[in-house]
């Protein structure tokens, strides 16, 4: 076969075997994707000569399945890496050039959320000259949001793996000449390396949180190879807290040389100031004036999902009744769950403690008016919630987990317990209701403690000096 065809490609396979075939696949794969990035690029000279580039390298291609004798001649050799040289050229000029650099922020979901609570937040607050963003995510309510802060926004299932998201995504990527792409969640994460890398974008994937099943090895470790191999076409990996990179180091999910803390930051000033006594409010929310009433602001659980952690909460509440007979807990924020969770409040027989308020707009009007915030997650990368009630002055009992230990500090801004240790949950309640002091201490050390780490100003600051980073290396 091959004294009949001359190919370079059969050539090299008889003559050096299945590791030179390889080698010669894996270089023409390079070479073309050069030339897709420069038919991609925002110069329109770097195009022009990037699809005569294309035009040569492919006839070059052909001519190799074909012939191998012109594969090492001089006359396309020098033709050839002149030509690329060119186009390097061309490329790196306009790269250089001024103007703004295009940001794509990459959601798997425009839900109710930390992580559109966050890219909306960085929106709001850059007034960096040096980036514009666009937005793409599935349908949600953040998209109404986005639109609103002057972004482009796209809308794509990036929640679900599928032929759909794929097109789409290289679709916008080639439309808006993308210089960085910053992705969010699973899904965003996977659809922004894959896609960006054949475009040679640099992409920051930021976690926020590493939520993986404890019960299903398979599940399991599928997520953790997967994320080792996707963080070899990452270039920057964005952690929302210390605990939380500590855990990716111990996984292995990204290498230390790619990891960059850059915690959420809040607008403390919306949920300062004096705590309110507005009895008026007390009532209307259905909660008297005695009663020691504590806020869970999250959405609820999807059914066989562990992350918020309510089912488990509610399941403590009885013995939290027999403890504090004049407890209340109310629950602001909406979801599947909800349903699920009121069924087995009624089943437990503590409807009558317990208040489920659904999606609210006032919430922080609902934190100055309560007397204690808690937070039962499984797992967290750093919960906005947290910060928001120790701003509004409130103490916080949480879980002892990741996320969360970072936005509490244990015996000053609040009190981290095992929430399936039934025990310790109940005597931080009980310590809590009886001490008003301790209450208001605890809050006043949380806002000194959110207005000093957790600032809005500091964390856009911290962000855009990432994206500078990942730009310029």
């Amino acid at each position: 076969g091959v004294s009949l065809t001359h190919s370079l490609f059969l050539d090299l396979w008889a003559r050096g075997g299945i590791t030179s075939l390889i080698l010669l696949i894996g270089i023409w794969i390079l070479i073309f994707g050069a030339i897709i990035r420069f038919t991609l690029s925002r110069d329109s000279e770097v195009v022009t000569f990037g699809y005569v580039l294309g035009g040569f390298a492919t006839g070059w291609l052909l001519d190799n399945l074909i012939s191998g004798e012109q594969f090492f001649s001089d006359a396309p050799m020098i033709l050839f890496w002149g030509v690329l040289g060119l186009v390097t050229a061309l490329s790196k000029l306009s790269i250089s050039e001024g103007g703004k650099k295009k940001v794509l922020q990459v959601l798997t979901s425009s839900d109710i959320g930390g992580a559109p609570q966050v890219v909306s937040d960085l929106l709001e607050n850059s007034k960096s000259s040096e980036f514009e963003f666009v937005v793409v995510a599935p349908r949600g309510p953040f998209i109404k949001r986005f639109k609103s802060l002057g972004c482009k926004v796209y809308t794509l299932p990036l929640n679900r793996v599928g032929l759909v998201g794929f097109r789409g995504f290289y679709r916008i990527l080639k439309e808006e000449k993308i210089d960085l792409i910053n992705s969010h969640g699973k899904g965003a994460g996977l659809y922004a390396r894959v896609v960006g890398s054949l475009f040679g974008i640099p992409v920051i994937n930021t976690i926020h949180g590493i939520h993986y099943s404890k019960t299903n090895p398979i599940s399991r470790n599928f997520y953790f190879l997967s994320e080792r191999i996707l963080s070899g076409f990452t270039r920057l990996v964005i952690n929302v807290s210390k605990n939380q990179e500590k855990e990716g180091f111990k996984l292995r999910l990204f290498p230390k040389s790619k990891s960059r803390v850059v915690v959420n930051g809040i607008e403390a000033s919306k949920f300062g100031g004096k705590r309110l006594d507005n009895q008026n409010f007390r009532r209307r929310l259905g909660v008297s004036e005695s009663d020691f009433t504590v806020v869970m602001a999250a959405r609820f659980d999807p059914p066989g999902v562990k992350h918020k952690g309510q089912l488990r909460f509610i399941n403590l509440i009885p013995s939290l009744i027999k403890s504090i007979p004049n407890l209340k807990i109310v629950f602001a924020g909406g979801g599947e769950g909800e349903v699920e969770a009121k069924k087995l409040a009624r089943d437990l027989g503590v409807w009558n403690s317990v208040l489920f308020l659904g999606e609210r707009q006032d919430v922080p009007m609902i934190l100055k008016n309560v007397d204690g915030f808690v937070l039962p997650s499984y797992h967290e990368g750093l919960p906005i919630s947290v910060l928001e009630a120790s701003a509004s002055g409130l103490p916080v009992i949480g879980s002892n987990v990741v996320g969360i230990k970072d936005a509490v500090k244990e015996g000053e801004t609040g009190l981290l317990v095992d929430f399936n240790n039934p025990r310790q949950a109940i005597e931080a309640f009980r310590k809590l209701s009886k001490s008003p002091d301790l209450r208001k201490r605890m809050g006043e050390r949380g806002q000194e403690f959110v207005k000093k780490e957790f600032s809005m100003d500091k964390f856009v600051d911290k962000t855009l000096k990432v994206y500078e980073e990942a730009l310029a290396s």
